[in-house]
């Protein structure tokens, strides 16, 4: 078993200086739910519905959010429904093709 398949929940905490963390979208990969920073960057890749966003630095609500993941029954269900969101949107020729898009005018 590898060592992310072993974590219950991922938590990426971070600001919009630090870009894109390669952790979460691993973490997604192999099933591990995440909790994450409400940034344009990790609302880009998450579905808009996803409801485990907070606010960055806010220690509050992250405690908050941890407290209710922890009663979610369905986590392997939310973790797949991310999963198939991420390959949907991001498989490399339809994310080539979204990107070459906006230079085509």
């Amino acid at each position: 078993m590898s060592f992310e398949r072993s974590i219950d929940i991922f938590i990426f905490s971070t600001t919009e200086k630090e870009g894109l963390g390669n952790a979460v979208l691993e973490a997604i990969s192999v099933g591990v739910p995440v909790l994450v920073s409400d940034l344009p960057m990790m609302r880009e890749i998450l579905p808009k519905s996803y409801p485990y966003f907070f606010k960055a630095g806010n220690h509050e609500i992250l405690t908050e959010k941890v407290v209710s993941f922890n009663g979610v029954k369905k986590k392997s269900v939310l973790s797949i429904e991310v999963r198939k969101h991420c390959l949907k949107n991001f498989e490399h020729l339809q994310y080539q093709n979204n990107l070459l898009s906006h230079f085509e005018h």
